[in-house]
């Protein structure tokens, strides 16, 4: 368990390369915030991936 407070959730969505215009290309992560949530999205053999979480870039690096 984490301690009181802090944030937990972690978002990962998958959709088709081509259901997303002008998104990553297939060697490189795109991180930004959007709100509370720090986003990476990256695309691989077809696929976009977008991982969000509540915390920064260094915490969403752990679960790539």
């Amino acid at each position: 368990p984490l301690p009181a407070g802090q944030k937990t959730d972690l978002w990962l969505f998958i959709v088709d390369q081509s259901s997303v215009r002008n998104g990553p290309q297939a060697a490189a992560h795109i991180v930004a915030r959007v709100k509370d949530l720090t986003t990476d999205a990256w695309t691989r053999q077809g696929k976009t991936y977008i991982l969000a979480g509540s915390g920064d870039e260094q915490f969403l690096r752990k679960y790539l």
